[in-house]
């Protein structure tokens, strides 16, 4: 999916990005969420506070996702240890 997403085309993204699918694999997972969380990155500063609060769930999960998809290639290194 290319382009701009409206609020709410985001907003499913982030809820649908946080839960993995009984039939998905573990790497499929992190590489959907890694996708959805550049796309949040790319419009606020802080992507780990808002895919939580909109997910519904905790942002220490959300540092968990973001640092297995890091270590598995996902997602580049972060700021601080580049």
């Amino acid at each position: 999916r290319g382009g701009a997403r409206t609020p709410a085309a985001l907003r499913r993204e982030i809820v649908s990005s946080t839960v993995k699918q009984s039939n998905e694999s573990a790497e499929d997972f992190y590489a959907r969420f890694a996708r959805m969380y550049q796309a949040v990155a790319a419009t606020t500063p802080s992507p780990n506070q808002l895919i939580a609060e909109v997910a519904g769930i905790s942002s220490n999960l959300i540092k968990q996702y973001v640092h297995r998809a890091r270590a598995l290639g996902y997602l580049p290194p972060s700021r601080r240890s580049r």
